[in-house]
């Protein structure tokens, strides 16, 4: 057995074996008056830093007052038996008491946190923008009129097989539905790196070809979709993780644009079809209606008529002074903006071009390529040729002529009379009447 210890507080609390249970137990003379302080709970004056904390390590002042009992070889154990279980027992019931260094992160910001949450973390907004398809399609819209372009295809990466493809809801197809059709066909198959739509991913920027004819098909795989439809310029721009294609029928020479904001075009639109509309509505209400005003096509059918063969625009000539000339309100310019404005300023004597011997003749008329005319046949050979319009076909309709065009050449025109919103629908919504 090892020596039993002989320092003072080894002695204190020790018990003799041998003596009686009602035996009081001897105490140091520094003990204080009111008790013994290993078995009397410490009073109301004690500095609370000498009181442990469950789960935390005794003060030195508090472990001299722990029980210490003999062990079986003779050394001194510091706590009884009893006290180790109920030293367990607390442990295991009471919670853990946060330590001072948790304190100190979680005691102040506590209620922060609780207001701002821990956020997963989620794509950028700019790679993955939530927009109605709607509003998409409308905004380029805007820009294919306002900028002369035949359609803009949106292309996206589909993740799954690594490809672009093309997405429907969001392009406009405009005044090339075949080549968007195509175009269309060949969504999924077209790789990273490939073609100007696949660079243009691959570098984030920007590509323009002024003419993608004249390209191998390695670096425009669609050169026989574009020879067919009479696509020449087009280029592509990479905007908020969508990669954007303008194509048109005419040859530039550098980009119209580099950059848009679709919702700024989407929003000036809305603005500007509510002031027309408005406009419109205040002409309407105050003229006086003629009886067969309502068999006319409005701007929206001639609007629609052009979308659905794949029209460039629609050219309306009315009798002013003996001589034919443009109505600006009721023409339909479409995509081809400087032709229908370079229109204007010729004045046609009846029996003169297309339009005049349409007149004269209240019959229709078409040719399959103006280019191939001469200037006396069609006067405005020059600029068919400026602006590539190739088909014009005329209907004479309620004093009027009806030109369409086209940069596409046809064998016969798409349709022989116009498409003219029904009487009933134009009183439900006196805005579709004519402006």
């Amino acid at each position: 057995m090892g020596a039993q210890c002989s320092c003072p507080e080894a002695d204190v609390g020790r018990k003799d074996p041998e003596a009686s249970l009602d035996e009081p137990v001897a105490v140091n003379d520094d003990t204080p008056p009111g008790g013994n302080l290993l078995s009397s709970p410490a009073p109301d004056d004690t500095p609370s830093d000498l009181i442990a904390e469950p789960g935390l390590p005794l003060p030195v002042e508090e472990a001299k007052a722990t029980p210490l009992v003999e062990s079986k070889d003779g050394g001194v154990d510091k706590v009884s038996p009893e006290h180790k279980a109920k030293d367990v027992e607390e442990k295991t019931t009471r919670p853990k008491q946060r330590t001072d260094s948790e304190d100190s992160v979680t005691g102040a910001n506590s209620l922060d946190l609780k207001k701002k949450p821990r956020k997963e973390a989620l794509p950028k907004v700019e790679d993955h923008p939530v927009r109605n398809a709607a509003d998409v399609r409308c905004a380029l819209k805007v820009l294919c009129i306002e900028h002369g372009m035949c359609c803009s295809i949106v292309y996206k990466l589909d993740k799954r097989s690594n490809t672009l493809y093309v997405d429907k809801d969001e392009s406009y197809a405009g005044t090339a539905p075949d080549f968007f059709d195509k175009s269309l066909s060949c969504s999924g198959s077209l790789h990273i790196g490939e073609g100007i739509v696949g660079r243009v991913w691959a570098n984030k920027g920007k590509e323009f070809d002024a003419n993608v004819c004249d390209l191998d098909e390695k670096m425009f795989p669609r050169k026989e979709i574009a020879q067919m439809d009479n696509i020449r310029t087009v280029f592509a721009i990479y905007l908020q993780g969508a990669v954007y294609e303008f194509d048109t029928n005419q040859k530039f020479k550098t980009f119209p644009f580099e950059t848009f904001d679709i919702d700024q075009l989407h929003a000036e639109h809305v603005e500007a079809k509510r002031k027309h509309r408005e406009a419109r509505l205040a002409k309407h209400t105050a003229a006086n209606t003629k009886p067969d005003e309502h068999l006319r096509p409005t701007f929206e059918d001639l609007e629609a008529c052009c979308e659905k063969y794949g029209l460039c625009c629609c050219v309306v000539w009315k009798l002013h002074a003996g001589s034919l000339a443009v109505d600006r309100e009721e023409s339909c310019k479409g995509t081809a903006v400087e032709f229908v404005e370079k229109s204007e300023t010729f004045k046609l004597r009846i029996g003169q071009g297309v339009v005049g011997r349409v007149w004269a003749s209240k019959a229709i008329e078409h040719h399959s390529n103006v280019q191939s005319l001469t200037q006396i046949v069609y006067p405005r050979l020059d600029v068919a040729k400026r602006h590539n319009i190739r088909t014009t076909f005329a209907i004479f309709l309620h004093d009027r002529v009806y030109e369409f065009n086209t940069p596409k050449e046809l064998a016969r025109p798409p349709f022989e009379t116009l498409e003219v919103t029904p009487l009933a629908m134009r009183k439900a919504h006196p805005l579709n009447s004519p402006r």
